[in-house]
C-alpha cells in the first residue's frame, strides 16, 4: 500500500472523483448541502468562540465518521501551536490541549508553518483515483509528484497521530488555525469529502471573526467595569490598603490568575526605592506587600524576595516582564527557590508608575501550568497598572494632607498644654513624651549647653514598652516628677546618656552647625564617618540611628532634641525632621516664656523680700520712735 501526502493552497472546485466510499453522507449533493447546512446552523448558534470550535470538530467528527478531530491554532511569532478543542471516538487517548512547539507536530509542521492543506489519500484500491487527484495537484502546484515524495511524506504525523486531512482556516489580521482530522484506518479522501471540510472552514473564518470582535467588546466591558470599579473604590475610601486589595482581587478573577501581588517600593514622603533601611524586614513586608490568591494556593509573601532578579529588572527598566514559562527564563532559572516555594509557572509584572515616579509593581502568577498571556491579558494588567498609579497618587496626596492637618493639630495640643504650664521640667518632660509618641522612636532626650564644653541631658525617656518609661535629672518637687513617679518604670533600661560623656562632648563638636539652624540625621551608625572612639560611644549608648535638632531660643543655642533607634536603622523622613524642628521651636518659645517667668518670678521674690524687711525697718523704727517718745515723756515728769 503507498501512502501520500499533498500540500497544495485550493481544492474547492474539484469535482467528485469515480471513488466513492460506501456510506459517506457527503457524496450525495443534496445531502452534502442540507448536512453543510446543519453544521453552519449549529456553528452560528453561539458567539462564544470555544464553544463555536467544538461544535464545529464534533461535527465533522460525526459526519465523516473520524477517530478525532481537533481545532489549532498556530502562533507565528512564538512558533507555538495549541490544540484548542477536539473530539475522541471513545478510543481512551489522553487530552492533548495545550500548547506545543511546532516541531512536536513532526512533518505536519510544515503544512502549518505555510498555512497550507494537506491530504493522505489511499492508491491501494483505485489507481485511477490517485493518477486523477495527481494530475489536477500537478497543475495547481506546477510539479509532479513522485513516488518518493510520496514515500518521504509517509511519516507525516501530528503529536503521534497520522493526520489525514489539514484544513487551515485562514483570517484577515495573520492569525491561522486548522482543522485536523484523525481516521482510525487508513481511507482516501474525495475531492467532496474535502470541499465539504473547506466549506465548514470559510464559514469558521466568518464565524471566528465575529466571536473575536464580540469577545474584544466583551472584554473591553470589562476593562471598563474593572477600572469603573478601582475608581468608586477610590472614591469612597482612600486607605490605599482597601484600594490596592480590591483591585488585585478583581484582576485575580478577571485574568483567571492563581497569585496577585503589589508591591510597594517607594516611600510617598522620601522617594527612595526599595533599598530601605527598616527595623525590620516583618515591618517592611506588612507595610509594602499586598496579596490575593485562589484555593488551594497559600500565601507567598514571608517568601517574596523583595530584591529578585525581576523586581530588580522591573525597577530598572520600568517595563513589563511577560514569562510564559518561569524555568526557562534566564533571569529566575530552575532553581530559583521563591518560585518553586510559591509554585509559580508564568508569570507577568507590571510597573505601577505615573509622571516618572515608580509606585508599586504588579505581579500576576500563574501555578497550575505555563501560561502564554494575550494581548488582552496584558491590556487589562497595562490599564490597571495606570489606574492604581493614578489612585496611589490620590491617596498618597491625601495621606499627606492628613498628616500634615494631624500633626498642625497636636502641634496646637502641645502648645496648648505648654502654655498652660510655665515649669520649665514639666514643659520638657511633656516635648519628650510627645515626641516618642509622635515618632514611635526607641529614646528621646534633652540635652541643655552650659559654658563652653559644659553641657548635661535634662530629661531622657525611652519607649521599651508604650506604657513603661521612666526620666531621671528631674527635680525631686517638680510637678513632672510626680507624674513620673505615678508611671511604672521600664522593665529594661538601656545605657543612659548621661552616662557617658563622650556624648556631650559629641554635641559641642557641632555647635557652630547648630547654631545656625543645621539638623543632624544619620540613618545608620555604623555607616557613619566616625572616628573609632566615637563609634564606641555611640555603640555602647546602642544608637542605630539618630536625629538632632537644635533649641535655638532668639540667637543663642539653648540646647538639642535628640531622637534616637536602638533597635535598628532607620531613615528618616523630611516630614519627621519638619516635626521635630517645629517641636523645637515651640519648645524653643516655652523655654523662653519658662525663663522669663522664672525671672519675674525671682524678681517678684526679690521685692518680697525687700518689702518684708522694709516693713520690718518700718516697725523696728515705729517702735523705736515710740520709745523715744516715751522716754522724754518720762524725762519730763522727772524733772516736774
Amino acid at each position: 500500500m503507498l501512502n501520500a501526502f499533498f500540500l497544495f493552497p485550493q481544492i474547492s472546485h474539484i469535482l467528485t472523483l469515480s471513488k466513492i466510499l460506501p456510506g459517506n453522507q457527503v457524496q450525495d449533493p443534496q445531502k452534502r448541502s442540507a448536512l453543510l447546512q446543519k453544521v453552519i446552523e449549529q456553528i452560528w448558534n453561539s458567539r462564544d468562540l470555544h464553544v463555536i470550535l467544538q461544535t464545529a470538530v464534533m461535527e465533522i467528527a460525526s459526519i465523516l465518521g473520524l477517530k478525532k478531530c481537533s481545532f489549532l491554532w498556530y502562533f507565528q511569532h512564538t512558533k507555538q501551536v495549541q490544540v484548542v478543542c477536539e473530539t475522541d471516538d471513545g478510543g481512551g487517548d489522553n487530552s492533548e490541549i495545550g500548547y506545543y512547539p511546532l516541531e512536536k507536530f513532526g512533518g505536519v509542521a510544515t503544512a502549518i508553518a505555510e498555512g497550507k492543506l494537506l491530504v493522505k489519500c489511499d492508491s491501494a484500491s483505485s489507481p485511477k483515483v490517485l493518477g486523477t487527484i495527481a494530475n489536477i495537484l500537478q497543475q495547481l502546484r506546477g510539479q509532479s509528484p513522485t513516488a518518493d515524495t510520496w514515500e518521504a511524506n509517509r511519516a507525516q504525523t501530528m503529536l503521534g497521530h497520522a493526520v489525514n486531512l489539514l484544513v487551515p482556516v485562514k483570517g484577515q489580521d495573520g492569525w491561522l488555525g486548522f482543522i485536523a482530522c484523525v481516521s482510525a484506518t487508513e481511507r482516501g479522501w474525495s475531492a467532496a469529502e474535502v470541499e465539504f471540510v473547506q466549506l465548514i472552514a470559510q464559514q469558521l473564518e466568518i464565524a471566528i471573526r465575529q466571536a473575536q470582535l464580540y469577545e474584544q467588546v466583551k472584554k473591553q466591558a470589562q476593562r471598563e467595569r474593572l477600572l469603573n470599579q478601582i475608581v468608586r473604590q477610590t472614591r469612597s475610601s482612600l486607605d490605599l490598603e482597601t484600594i490596592l486589595t480590591g483591585a488585585i482581587e478583581q484582576l485575580l478573577q478577571a485574568l483567571e490568575i492563581d497569585r496577585c501581588i503589589v508591591h510597594l517600593v517607594e516611600d510617598q514622603d522620601q522617594g527612595e526605592v526599595l533599598r530601605r533601611d527598616t527595623k525590620s524586614e516583618i515591618d517592611f513586608r506588612r507595610s509594602h506587600l499586598l496579596e490575593v490568591e485562589r484555593p488551594p494556593y497559600t500565601p507567598s509573601i514571608d517568601d517574596f524576595d523583595t530584591h529578585g532578579p525581576i523586581t530588580e529588572w522591573t525597577i530598572a527598566h520600568r517595563r513589563p516582564v511577560v514569562i510564559p514559562d518561569v524555568s526557562k527564563d534566564p533571569r529566575i532559572g530552575e532553581e530559583n527557590q521563591e518560585y518553586q516555594k510559591a509554585a509559580i509557572k508564568s508569570s507577568m509584572v507590571m510597573p505601577v508608575a505615573a509622571n516618572g515616579k515608580l509606585h508599586a509593581i504588579l505581579y500576576m502568577n500563574q501555578c497550575s501550568k505555563p501560561r502564554s498571556w494575550s494581548k488582552h491579558d496584558r491590556e487589562l494588567a497595562g490599564a490597571v497598572a495606570d489606574q492604581l498609579a493614578i489612585s496611589i497618587q490620590q491617596a498618597g496626596l491625601y495621606a499627606q494632607t492628613r498628616a500634615s492637618m494631624e500633626r498642625e493639630a497636636l502641634l496646637r495640643l502641645i502648645g496648648d498644654r505648654l502654655s498652660r504650664t510655665l515649669d520649665l521640667d514639666t514643659i520638657l518632660y511633656t516635648i519628650v513624651r510627645e515626641v516618642l509618641k509622635l515618632l514611635h522612636a526607641d529614646r528621646a532626650a534633652i540635652y541643655q549647653l552650659g559654658k563652653a564644653g559644659e553641657g548635661k541631658i535634662v530629661v531622657e525617656e525611652f519607649q521599651s514598652n508604650q506604657q513603661d518609661s521612666f526620666i531621671h535629672k528631674l527635680p525631686p518637687n517638680s510637678p513632672a516628677h510626680k507624674i513620673v513617679q505615678e508611671r511604672p518604670r521600664a522593665k529594661c533600661e538601656p545605657p543612659k546618656l548621661s552616662d557617658c560623656h563622650c556624648f556631650g562632648q559629641d554635641c559641642w563638636d557641632y555647635t557652630q552647625l547648630y547654631q545656625q539652624g543645621w539638623v543632624r540625621a544619620i540613618d545608620n551608625v555604623a555607616e557613619a564617618d566616625f572616628a573609632e572612639d566615637k563609634l564606641a560611644c555611640w555603640e555602647q549608648l546602642q544608637i542605630t540611628a539618630s536625629l538632632s535638632v537644635p533649641i535655638l531660643t532668639g540667637s543663642n543655642l539653648w540646647g538639642l532634641l535628640l531622637v534616637h533607634e536602638c533597635s535598628g536603622p532607620r531613615q528618616w523622613r523630611q516630614s519627621e525632621i519638619d516635626l521635630l524642628q517645629q517641636l523645637a521651636l515651640q519648645l524653643a518659645i516655652a523655654i523662653h516664656q519658662a525663663e522669663l517667668y522664672d525671672k519675674a518670678r525671682t524678681a517678684a521674690e526679690v521685692a518680697e523680700r525687700k518689702a518684708e524687711e522694709l516693713e520690718i525697718a518700718l516697725r523696728q523704727l515705729s517702735s523705736t520712735q515710740t520709745q523715744l517718745i516715751q522716754s522724754e515723756k518720762m524725762s519730763s515728769l522727772g524733772q516736774m
